[in-house]
């Protein structure tokens, strides 16, 4: 058996040891903490990016929705004057001869579009203001 003062002398070393083992411990801990708010930190700026990516997607969409829009009433309308001319020329009317007085010649404000119905026809549509012949001035003769 051990004597009181090799038994102090142990504990004495036991405490030395373990406060160097808390130490290691403090070091390693801090050292997590700062890797642990640096990945969190770089977690938050990515959700940042995240978030201001959907964001511009979400505009992109609406914008790309108002083009296809556009460009499916753009087709609507080829096809309907495209119908137009087959009817007239099954009538036997020449086209052709007609171009001079055609709306777009005519007409201030001409304007063409559909109308998609919820049953899902289309209603095509044309509309215009004939624009009034503009009459001469005549001067009077003074005599």
């Amino acid at each position: 058996m051990k004597t009181p003062t090799q038994q102090i002398k142990i504990y004495k070393k036991i405490c030395k040891d373990l406060e160097n083992i808390i130490l290691i411990q403090e070091k390693y801990i801090s050292l997590l903490d700062q890797k642990g708010m640096d990945v969190l930190n770089r977690m938050l700026y990515g959700h940042k990016i995240q978030n201001f990516l959907l964001d511009s997607l979400k505009e992109r969409n609406g914008e790309i929705e108002d083009l296809n829009k556009r460009y499916f009433e753009m087709i609507r309308a080829y096809n309907s004057l495209a119908e137009f001319s087959k009817s007239a020329q099954e009538m036997g009317i020449d086209i052709e001869s007609h171009r001079s007085r055609l709306p777009e010649n005519q007409v201030h404000d001409f304007k063409i579009g559909q109308t998609v119905l919820e049953s899902g026809k289309v209603r095509s549509w044309m509309s215009g203001r004939i624009e009034p012949k503009k009459k001469k001035k005549r001067r009077k003769k003074r005599v």
